[in-house]
């Protein structure tokens, strides 16, 4: 081994240490016997086995599930299979424990959902298709009805699950496979200002249009009409409010 202050401090003894150290090495080598080396035979090579086509075709292909965004999950839609009641029996009083638990399941599955939306699941599984003021008032209705610890939160036009807090929500669904986005205004504000930040965590810092834009496009939209940019727009301001963005002169970026 050389140092290379030894080598500048005293090159010629280092010299002399490096070449009696080669020689030293040579003869320890020359009395150690020659090892053995083993041939290996190689074997033949199998050639490849013919598969038929019937084969290849019984043989499954598992293909990889797409990876959902950071954040993301698939938007879970409440539906049934056949008419839970007659229209004509939508307003009978005797119907209100059917409606109830219909209208339970409906907020469990998709909540936080928008009460319009929550209202034409209900009404439409009765064979009600025209929403009217009458069958918004019957929702309303239906929703004092329910018992106070399974009663949703009612905030901002949505409906949430009683164990959920609107102000503690965190990520934001987009459409699953086969799936349309939902209308701008089925999505609450905290989904916007989430998907958002979500955007500007992987680009640091945007133009206000650009980021409006790109929040569209994660949620699932091709392209953002006056209405959802309006929406979106809201979510960005809720996200600078909670000190979570900060927007200077039409630019975001992370704080």
């Amino acid at each position: 081994r050389l140092w290379s202050a030894d080598w500048w401090i005293d090159e010629k003894g280092e010299k002399e240490r490096l070449i009696e150290a080669i020689e030293s090495a040579k003869k320890q080598r020359a009395r150690c016997p020659s090892p053995i080396v083993k041939k290996v035979v190689k074997k033949p090579e199998e050639p490849p086995q013919k598969v038929t086509v019937e084969e290849a075709k019984a043989e499954p292909v598992q293909e990889e599930e797409p990876q959902l965004p950071t954040g993301a999950s698939e938007y879970t839609q409440w539906s049934t299979d056949k008419p839970l009641g007659k229209a004509d029996n939508f307003y009978d009083p005797s119907s209100a424990v059917s409606l109830i638990k219909t209208l339970r399941e409906i907020v469990e599955t998709e909540a936080p959902i928008s009460l319009p939306l929550a209202t034409k699941r209900l009404a439409n599984s009765w064979g009600v298709t025209r929403i009217t003021k009458k069958v918004k008032n019957w929702v309303s209705a239906l929703l004092g009805k329910f018992a106070k610890s399974k009663r949703p939160i009612v905030a901002d036009n949505f409906l949430w699950r009683p164990d959920q807090k609107a102000s503690a929500y965190e990520g934001y669904r987009i459409p699953g496979a086969g799936q349309d986005p939902r209308d701008a205004e089925d999505i609450p504000t905290i989904e916007y200002a989430n998907a958002a930040e979500q955007v500007l965590q992987l680009s640091i810092a945007l133009p206000h249009s650009e980021l409006v834009k790109e929040t569209a496009r994660l949620l699932g939209f091709s392209r953002a009409g006056g209405k959802l940019k309006k929406a979106v727009a809201k979510g960005i301001e809720l996200l600078e409010s909670e000190k979570r963005c900060v927007i200077d002169d039409s630019r975001v970026t992370l704080p």
